[in-house]
């Protein structure tokens, strides 16, 4: 330790500080790097060294040993939702099944009895209508469907 000073200022050297920090490295620490007494954790590996006036020594291990497997989880989201339909007339009704395993839900849902009763044939319609005679459809070159009409 030494002290130099003057009429406005003082220095005080108080020698190396030693052990003051711990470093974060990737693999075992580079001789060069810290002073006596500090100690670096290799965050890739969990291996823990301490620097002594040999170098860097390996203390231990920061990660533990691989623990058991765990419970299962929650079930997951649904993975597969469909629907089907008769074509059944009747009051209107619909089941749901689900199932799936814990990972891979599924949901059907069946529509039953949508169909409703024949209904009453309709009036004729205007006479000026009736008077064309329905020949053929086609696709004209813009993609419309076109009906050919004739007259009687």
């Amino acid at each position: 330790m030494s002290e130099e000073s003057n009429n406005n200022s003082a220095e005080l050297d108080l020698g190396k500080v030693m052990g003051s920090k711990i470093h974060n490295v990737s693999a075992a620490p580079a001789s060069s790097l810290g002073l006596v007494d500090d100690w670096a954790m290799n965050t890739t590996n969990g291996d823990v060294y301490e620097k002594t006036s040999n170098g860097w020594t390996l203390r231990g291990n920061f990660k533990g040993p691989k623990g058991d497997t765990g419970n299962t989880g929650p079930a997951a989201g649904f993975g597969t939702i469909s629907a089907d339909i008769d074509a059944n007339t009747g009051t209107p009704a619909v089941t749901v099944e689900t199932g799936g395993t814990d990972q891979q839900k599924s949901i059907l849902f069946h529509f039953q009895n949508l169909k409703g009763p024949k209904g009453d044939k309709g009036d004729n319609g205007d006479a000026s209508v009736q008077e064309f005679l329905h020949t053929g459809m086609y696709v004209d070159e813009d993609g419309y469907l076109m009906f050919k009409l004739e007259g009687e």
